[in-house]
């Protein structure tokens, strides 16, 4: 796996909030649990092999330009609108 979360927000000691380039082309999000409400709200969207994981919009920066709106499309997905930042 790559790591591509921007160096200014990367942590030595583990526990913080990542995004990493998996060698199949998938992404692999690292990020803090979302609320019980939030959980509910998305509960019809989640598979039983998936999990709600939500990021700081800052950790985007670090994706290749060419994949990044479809990687913000892919997390905005369940909220139904695009972050403000343009790719």
């Amino acid at each position: 796996m790559i790591e591509l979360t921007p160096r200014r927000l990367r942590c030595s000691h583990g526990g913080c909030p990542a995004v990493f380039a998996a060698s199949d082309g998938d992404y692999v999000i690292i990020g803090k649990k979302v609320p019980s409400d939030l959980q509910e709200q998305l509960q019809t969207r989640i598979a039983d092999d998936e999990f709600v994981v939500k990021i700081k919009p800052e950790f985007l920066a670090g994706i290749h330009r060419s994949r990044c709106r479809e990687f913000v499309n892919f997390l905005m997905l369940p909220f139904r609108r695009w972050p403000s930042q343009s790719c």
